[in-house]
Order: structure tokens, then sequence, then C-alpha cells
């Protein structure tokens, strides 16, 4: 009994574990599907960040071709005439930092408003550098530090002489816009902020409070990253996930417990209780109980092997219910059989008798604990008394499955005996031979010579 309990006290440990192992499954597959939601959604705001940046770009561009079509711009004229004044409503109007016009050679002709020690450290210096980082397009961008104001610089190429685009001297013109964190974080309803140090992190970054960090880069005519754009922004779509992986875990959770609790206590209250009953009838030699494990009380087996196998009641129990059924359907024929006054034995398909009635005993003068297991053609020998008819009926018992006739038979006390026999073959569903059933009636009786 205790290796029953043991095993099932196993059960349960391995119920548990398997539940555990599943949970722990469940909760990293939707820990890795929210890493993936999550990385989406990070994309997704960085590429709005650099949609949103590139819109503004692109409306300072407009802005600087404008200026660039200006006559008062040109070099040759600003040579002539350098007025700083003529261009105080432009700066009025448009948010221009500042506008530097220089030759092909980067060297400043006018600067608008005064030059400043910030404003020409943004400017390059080293034209053969700065063409090969100019862009094939129109106009070229690049960020700098002006003090502590991040600066977008727009360059442009301008006639030098006004009016004639296709002259081959020509100067740049530098317009600078400052980009202000307020004003992204206002455009794309989040909290964005600029970083002097660019850091060496990955493009996108997912945080688990339901916020998405986006990081873009700007560079400097160098083309080396001279400043990071930050943008956190809280998302709904991961602060659902976020409630629905909780609650999903707390279910997992709360199921797995149930179930296991459930297959506890199932299997304390139908299988440990019984087992003390029987270790308590043992323990105190209850003499029912004793009586059926001495003589091997089938039911109780079966009650043995439901209790070692706690998924089969049903199977069990059919087959106790049949087993039943069979032997009390056996017990039955045997009854008829044993009334009869013909000698009835049967033989299993190697010629051992495994049935033995009243009137065989009688006949035969063995008893039936004497005869059965024994060989039947050594324990009663037959023989024909006409060989024709022996070979006629030889060949019908083949054939047929039945054979009849007036056969001669030694008894084991030496005594010959004449009987009407008929031997019957027995095959099972599939045709197999099972044995063979005589029905022996004595006729006459003598002496063996």
């Amino acid at each position: 009994m205790r290796i029953i309990q043991n095993k099932i006290t196993l059960l349960i440990v391995i119920t548990t574990l398997v539940s555990a192992i599943l949970v722990t499954g469940i909760i990293v597959q939707t820990r890795v599907a929210h890493r993936i939601v999550s990385e989406t959604q990070a994309v997704s705001e960085s590429n709005a960040l650099r949609l949103t940046f590139e819109v503004n770009a692109r409306q300072h561009d407009k802005l600087l071709k404008n200026l660039a079509g200006t006559d008062g711009l040109s070099p040759r004229v600003l040579l002539a005439n350098n007025d700083p004044e003529q261009f105080r409503q432009l700066f009025e109007t448009y948010p221009i930092s500042f506008i530097v016009v220089t030759d092909s050679a980067l060297i400043p002709i006018a600067t608008f408003p005064k030059a400043s020690a910030g404003i020409l450290r943004a400017l390059p210096t080293d034209p053969e550098a700065f063409r090969k980082f100019r862009s094939d397009g129109l106009i070229t961008r690049y960020h700098e530090w002006i003090n502590d104001t991040l600066t977008r610089i727009a360059v442009i190429d301008i006639p030098w002489y006004p009016g004639i685009s296709g002259d081959p001297a020509s100067g740049l013109l530098f317009a600078g816009f400052p980009v202000s964190a307020d004003e992204l974080s206002y455009q794309i309803q989040g909290n964005a902020k600029l970083m002097r140090e660019p850091l060496a992190l990955p493009l996108t970054q997912t945080i688990s409070e339901g916020k998405v960090i986006t990081q873009l880069p700007l560079f400097g005519w160098r083309n080396i990253p001279v400043a990071s754009l930050w943008l956190e922004k809280p998302s709904e779509i991961l602060n659902s996930l976020n409630d629905y992986r909780k609650y999903f875990i707390w279910f997992l959770v709360i199921c797995a417990t149930v179930f296991v609790l459930f297959i506890t206590v199932y299997l304390k209250r139908y299988y440990m209780w019984p087992l003390r009953m029987f270790t308590l009838a043992i323990k105190f030699n209850d003499p029912g109980y004793l009586k059926m494990v001495r003589y091997r009380d089938k039911d109780l087996a079966s009650l043995q092997q439901m209790v070692m196998n706690v998924f089969s009641h049903e199977r069990l129990l059919n087959d106790m219910i049949r087993r039943r059924n069979s032997e009390n359907l056996n017990a039955f024929h045997a009854a008829i059989l044993s009334q009869i006054s013909d000698a009835v034995y049967a033989t299993d398909h190697k010629g051992i008798i495994t049935y033995w009635n009243k009137a065989a005993e009688t006949i035969y003068a063995v008893n039936e604990q004497d005869a059965i297991g024994k060989i039947a053609d050594e324990l009663i020998r037959s023989r024909w008394d006409d060989p024709h008819d022996e070979a006629r009926q030889q060949e019908l018992f083949y054939t047929d499955g039945f054979m009849k006739g007036s056969i001669s038979q030694e008894l084991p006390n030496g005594t010959c005996i004449r009987v009407d026999a008929g031997i019957t073959r027995l095959l099972d569903c599939n045709g197999n031979l099972l044995g063979q059933l005589y029905v022996a009636r004595q006729t006459e009786a003598r002496p063996v010579i």
C-alpha cells in the first residue's frame, strides 16, 4: 500500500511540475509576443519622428530657395553694399537664426546678424571635404551646436551676379534654423529632448512601462553624429498589452492552482483514504479482508488494479462485469453438463484435458482432479472397430470438424469399454484451433485380451 501511496504522491508532483512548465512556457511566449509588438511600435514611432523632422526641414528648404532667389543676397551685391538692416524684417518673419554668404572657398562674405564665434565655428572649414559631403540634390543639410542651441544648417548655391544662374562663379548660402524640442514634443504628442552627446544605442528601444523610446542621430558636416534626438511617448497599445498579459498570467496561475488542488483532493478522497482502510484492515487482522486476500478474490484484485491505475475505472468495471457474466454462464453450462449421463470432456489444441464431467468420472473411473492436465490420448487409448469407417470419419473430421462412430477405449485400470463417441473440433472466431470436445456413451464393456 505504501508503494501505491508513493505513486499517487508522485503523480501529484508530476502534475504540478507539468502545470508549472506549461504556465511558464505560455508566459515566455506572451513575453516574446509583447517584445515583438513593442519593437514594431517603436519602429513605427521612430518613423513618425523621422517624418515629422523631415517635414519641418522641407519647409525650411522652401524658405531657403526663396532666399536664394533674392538679388540682395548675391555675393556681388553684398560686396558692394553689406547692410545687415535690410534683412531685419526677414529675421522677424521667419524662424532663422543666421544667414551667411560665402564664396566657393567657404570664405564668409556677409553674415546676418553680426558674425559671432559660435556661427563661424558652425561653418565648414575644409572646402574639399565639404564638397564630398554635399548631396547630389539642390540643398544640403547638417546639424551643429551654436552655444547651447542645436541648429539645422541648410546650404544652397547662389549665383555670383544677380539674375545669372549659369555663371560658373557662384557662392554658397548658409541658413541656420534652430531645432526646438518643445515644438517636436507638441507635434508628435510625446516628450522630445535633445542630447549633446550622441549615445551608441540601438535606433529603437522599448521599455516595459507602456512607453516607447526612439532615438534619431543627427549628423554634422563631417558625417559624424553631433547630437541625438530622443522621443519618449506613451503607447496605448503597449499599456493594453501589458494589462492583458498580467490578467492572462494570473488566469493561468489560478487555473493551474485549481487543477492541482482538484487532482490532490480527488486522489486523496477516492484513493488515499481507501488505501488507509486497507492498511488498517491488515493491521487489525480483518477476517473478511484477510480471507479475500488468502483466496485471491478477483473483485479485490480488480479493485487493487483500479487503485493502481486511476484513469481506467470504466474499463476495469466493464471487465469485472463481463468476467462475472462469463463466469456465471460457464458455471451454468458446467451445471448442465454435470447432469447428463454421457461422458463429456474437452481438450485444448495440444490435447490436454481441460474439462471432465461427472459422467466421465463414472465411465472412465478417473476423478476430475486426476484427469485435468493429462493428455487425453495417453489417459484413454482409443481404436476404431472398422478401419474403413475410421478413414472416412477422419476425412469428415478435417472437412466438417465433426466425426462419430463406435470405438473401443482402454481405461487406465486396464479394462476396455465400447462407446459411441462424437468428437467436435472447437475453433475461435478467426478459425484457429482451440481444442476438441468429446461426448461418449458406453455401450458394452469387456476385458482386455
